[in-house]
Formats: structure tokens, sequence, C-alpha cells
């Protein structure tokens, strides 16, 4: 009978490890099945997302691209054409306390891509003043101008900045007149020659701000009738300037 139970208590301890064993060995391939699962998974999803930002980096890369296209449309767009513009300049010559002037004419760029251009235009510069001894005086200039311009694109915008460098020559009038007396005045007329310098800045591809000077080459004019021996003397433009390309 002890042999009986002692073999039934033994059969007992065997079934028992093996069932352990089994269990043991079934949860270890489900633990394993899940974390290949869990891997699987997790490669799937850094597949998904490495094409996600495939996706946006090509998507971003178009746009990019699409706005270097219209970028470029613009920054070559309205750089050749007509041109207007007025400015307003100071001489600080103890006459005029304040100059206008007005402008039209054409600018010429080769291509989309140089930084070089130039441009032709007429420009109208002229003041009228009353003084502290009672005098009228009358100044204007008409010049035709050719400038040298440079200009540098500002990326990602439609905008450059640059200079320019040039020469006018045209006519020059100053009258002065006694205003309690029409019949004392004087005038001097002559040829009047400049040169043009200055910076300039272009925002949304088509409105130019420019600062500016303009030289004069001539400076002396002598006056006729009552003010023989006179002469009015020309000072340097300095202003500010705004002009719109078409």
């Amino acid at each position: 009978m002890k042999k009986f139970i002692l073999a039934a208590l033994l059969l007992t301890s065997l079934y028992g490890e093996n069932y352990h064993a089994n269990t043991q060995i079934q949860n270890t391939q489900e633990n394993n099945a899940q974390t290949q699962d869990v891997k699987s998974k997790e490669l799937e999803d850094k597949d998904k997302e490495s094409e996600l930002q495939k996706l946006q980096k090509e998507l971003q890369y178009q746009r990019l691209s699409e706005l270097e296209k219209e970028e470029k449309r613009w920054f070559g767009r309205n750089r050749s054409g007509v041109l207007i513009g007025f400015g307003i300049p100071n001489a600080n010559d103890g006459i005029f306390t304040q100059y206008y002037s007005f402008r039209i004419g054409y600018q010429y760029f080769k291509n989309n891509t140089t930084p070089f251009g130039l441009r032709a235009y007429y420009d109208y510069t002229f003041s009228y003043d009353l003084d502290s001894y009672s005098f009228n005086h009358r100044f204007d200039t008409q010049n035709i101008n050719i400038d040298a311009l440079v200009e540098w694109h500002i990326p990602k915008t439609f905008s450059y900045i640059g200079g320019f460098f040039g020469v006018g020559i045209g006519n020059l009038k100053y009258n002065i007149d006694y205003i309690w007396s029409s019949s004392i005045k004087g005038s001097a007329n002559g040829i009047s020659a400049f040169l043009n310098a200055g910076v300039a800045i272009t925002t949304a591809g088509k409105h130019r701000w420019e600062f500016y000077s303009k030289i004069p080459l001539v400076t002396k004019y002598y006056l006729d009738g009552d003010f023989a021996g006179y002469y009015y003397e020309l000072k340097p433009f300095y202003g500010f300037s705004y002009q719109y390309t078409f």
C-alpha cells in the first residue's frame, strides 16, 4: 500500500512539473509573439511616419519651388517698364525753404536675374519762396538723366536693395523781383548739369524708395536786369523720392 501511495505521489509530482514547464513555455511563446507583434507594429508606425515625413518634405519642397518661381517672376516682372515718381529735395541755399521734383521715364534690365540696369528719365525740380526782404524768388530746372542701377535681391521676398549713379543735363531758370515794385527784377538762365547718386530699396516689387543727391557741375548763374552783377549760386540737392514702375 505504501508503495502504491509513493508511486501515485511521484506521478502527481512529475505531472505537475511537466504541466508547470509546459505552461511556462506556452507563456514564453505568447510573450514572444506579443513582443514580435509590438515590434512589427512599431516598425509599421515608423514606416508610416517616415512616409509621412517624406510626403511633408516633398510638399514643402514643392511649395518652396513654387515660391521661388513666383519670386523670380515678381523680381523680374516690374524692373523694366515706364516709371513715374516725385521727390522732396532740399538745397540749404538760404533762399528756398523747400523744393519739389517730378520725374517720368523708362527703366530697363536685360533679364530677371541680372543686378545691373539703366534708366533714362526727365525730371523737373522747382520752388517758390518769399524771403524776409520781401523779394519773390522762383526757381526751376528741367533735365534729361541717365542712371546706372545696381540691385541685390532680398531672398524670399519681392524686394531688393541697391543704389545708382548717373548724370543729368538740361536748363535752369532763376527769377527774383521786389514785391512792392514789379519793375525791380532780375533773372538768370543757363545750362544745368548734375551728377546723380543715391541708395534705394524696393518693396512689393514695384515701389522704389530712394535717398538721393544731385550735385551741380555748374553752380553760378549771373543775373540780368536790376540785379546785374549779382549771381545765383546753386547748391547740391539732397532728399527723398518715390518711384513706381509699371
